[in-house]
């Protein structure tokens, strides 16, 4: 009797049922902190309709909760319009939908500060309860572009 792992079929079918496995888990998850994290409230009070313009990075560092760190891995671009957020492709994008604040809709944004780490809160005005929150560099990439109708509280 020959050995099932002699079968060069076997293996190969083996691996791949392994990868597809952890990458399904791996989006489990992500959806499942997309929902706690907030992200998922917002992106259906804000969804991006249409195309975003350019990106200011796309390795952006925030927060979710104040807890839930999405660092590195956020894509943030603002125009005349409002601010837009999404996550890293394949990896985020399939639970993480892309969102699209107005500026009109931004009520305001919170300067927070815990020891020497500062992050700025934008506050929507459809999802007062999503704690989101940019760290100091990701801010400063967008500063310049926020109208001054939005308040920055705590500068």
């Amino acid at each position: 009797m020959q050995c099932p792992l002699h079968n060069p079929w076997l293996v190969v079918l083996s691996v791949a049922a392994t990868v597809a496995g952890i990458a399904l888990f791996v989006q489990l998850v992500n959806g499942i902190l997309a929902r706690m994290s907030g992200w998922a409230a917002l992106a259906e009070r804000y969804p991006l309709r249409g195309q975003a313009p350019p990106p200011a990075t796309s390795m952006g560092y925030g927060a979710f909760r104040g807890w839930l760190g999405y660092n590195g891995c956020l894509i943030i671009a603002v125009d005349d319009t409002g601010f837009y957020l999404a996550g890293w492709p394949i990896f985020l994008a399939p639970t993480h939908k892309p969102i699209h604040i107005p500026w009109g809709e931004l009520t305001e944004i919170r300067l927070h500060k815990l020891l020497w780490a500062r992050s700025f809160q934008l506050v929507a005005r459809s999802a007062p309860e999503v704690d989101f929150r940019l760290n100091e560099r990701t801010f400063a990439l967008i500063r310049a572009r926020i109208p001054p109708t939005v308040p920055i509280i705590g500068e």
